[in-house]
């Protein structure tokens, strides 16, 4: 029972809002979690997309690994409609024009094995009115894959590029609510 419990108040808030496809209200995990945030929540994007990682010598020159260059999403609402793009930055931009940057702020473990970290980022600029005017923090939440190539990385493959397939959530705040 409690987990059907849990699942009936998942389903109940991403439930859509005001015709927009958002979800109404990020489920209680988020907000409990090392990634909370007290800003009012605005609406949330599913994306689906790639993180690109690249192969290069260690800062200490002393080996090889793979280096995150920058994640490539397009981003849908509840009825999988486009509303926008996700890219290096770290960068969200709406269908609208309105743009926004954002810097890591915190970070949690991925509730998925093997999916990369769920993500609390700020807000560093914004461009344009619209959507996404008014956000002052992100959240990268429900990740799915994502995570750095398991292939070896190695000197005959500096500066070769893997796209690593991931799946996402994100939630965006402002400081108000909105109307």
């Amino acid at each position: 029972m409690r987990t059907i419990g849990r699942l009936a108040i998942l389903v109940l808030a991403l439930v859509p809002m005001d015709g927009c496809g958002a979800h109404v209200m990020p489920p209680v995990d988020v907000t409990a979690s090392a990634i909370k945030t007290s800003e009012h929540f605005q609406f949330a994007f599913d994306a689906k997309g790639v993180q690109i990682y690249r192969c290069q010598a260690t800062p200490t020159g002393e080996g090889f690994e793979w280096h995150f260059i920058a994640p490539e999403a397009v981003l849908f609402d509840r009825q999988n409609q486009v509303v926008g793009k996700h890219y290096a930055g770290p960068t969200w931009e709406a269908t609208d024009g309105s743009r926004i940057v954002a810097k890591l702020k915190a970070q949690a473990p991925a509730a998925e094995a093997n999916a990369i970290p769920w993500l609390l980022l700020e807000t560093v600029t914004s461009k344009g009115p619209g959507l996404l005017s008014g956000i002052t923090t992100v959240q990268r939440i429900n990740t799915v894959g994502g995570i750095a190539p398991t292939e070896m990385c190695q000197e005959t493959l500096i500066g070769t590029e893997r796209r690593v397939p991931y799946r996402a959530t994100y939630y965006f705040y402002g400081s108000s609510a909105k109307n």
